[in-house]
């Protein structure tokens, strides 16, 4: 059976695709942000460091300076959260996020204090970005105040205010770099476990997809370690492939070539948490026929090589490559 592509409401323009994409990378932002994993990771986090955590979407422009929860430093929440907002705390705040797309990155602002931002990537495209810190690295001095106070005099701060902000300005966190560079560590593999479980999500079933893709995708699960060719599925769900093709990645958002690779990943990536297993019959178990093409694969996908992953996951160094 052949069916026309009008079925799809005709074909998708450039600029339809792409608010496509960004509507897909926002909803598996909203999932991270309601799973378990990250609401009882943000809350041992801060219990355990008294730091202020938040994930933001890294495509809201979002640089409000006000944010992190009832143990944010008090001092930022004096400059940010009472009607008004700091211009020097979000400059700073936009630079940190627009710098943060590929790994960690911390900053000082004009007061001194240090925040960090690490990123949430689903392979090499970043879904969110998490925010800590607002901590002093070194006990601060009354003349860091004195310059401090100097330009929120310029922003038009009242004398009660500095006043006001001077007290919380000392009592702000106070934590020594090897210590936060620890906390940071943890942050970042946590960001980890967040882009992996980005991943799940990303290849979770489409509510309400057509009867095709959903065989589709049975089909494919059930030969996942066999050669999958476009033709070959569409074959098997009845459609031609030039349908199948427009169909799928309407869909899922995904090619079918995407799909398969992903799939093919996530089970590669359960073998080679297995001690013994090695890289290459990890590779050729899942379905690749080659050691390089299972390589990029898994690089692009995972944004590590499968040794530096199984390094990562099982804390060795001395593991075969092959």
């Amino acid at each position: 059976m052949t069916v026309n592509k009008g079925a799809l409401g005709g074909t998708i323009g450039r600029r339809g695709m792409k608010t496509r994409h960004q509507d897909t990378r926002q909803r598996v932002f909203e999932k991270l942000q309601e799973s378990s994993l990250y609401q009882t990771y943000r809350r041992a986090f801060r219990e355990a460091t008294g730091l202020p955590l938040v994930m933001v979407f890294v495509e809201s422009g979002d640089s409000n300076p006000c944010r992190g929860g009832a143990n944010q430093n008090l001092f930022c929440q004096l400059l940010n959260c009472r009607g008004r907002t700091c211009e020097e705390c979000v400059a700073t705040n936009q630079a940190l996020c627009d710098n943060a797309n590929e790994k960690a990155r911390s900053v000082s602002c004009f007061a001194g204090l240090t925040e960090t931002a690490v990123p949430v990537r689903c392979g090499k495209m970043t879904i969110g970005i998490l925010k800590t810190g607002q901590v002093f690295n070194k006990v601060p001095v009354a003349a860091q105040f004195k310059r401090t106070a100097a330009a929120l005099k310029k922003l038009g701060y009242s004398d009660a205010q500095l006043a006001e902000l001077k007290l919380a300005y000392f009592e702000s966190p106070v934590i020594d770099d090897s210590r936060y560079r620890g906390m940071i560590t943890i942050l970042t593999a946590f960001a980890i476990q967040l882009g992996d479980l980005a991943n799940r999500i990303m290849l979770e079933q489409v509510n309400h997809e057509p009867p095709a893709v959903t065989r589709a995708k049975k089909f494919i699960m059930n030969h996942l370690d066999e050669p999958l060719s476009l033709d070959t599925v569409a074959n098997e769900v009845g459609v031609s492939s030039y349908y199948f093709c427009k169909l799928f990645k309407h869909a899922t958002d995904l090619t079918f070539t995407e799909f398969v690779n992903r799939q093919r990943i996530e089970w590669a990536k359960r073998k080679l948490l297995e001690p013994d297993a090695r890289v290459t019959e990890a590779a050729f178990d899942v379905g690749y026929q080659s050691l390089s093409q299972f390589n990029r694969s898994f690089s692009k996908i995972v944004g590590e090589s499968p040794t530096q992953f199984r390094q990562r996951m099982l804390g060795k160094q001395d593991l075969l490559v092959a």
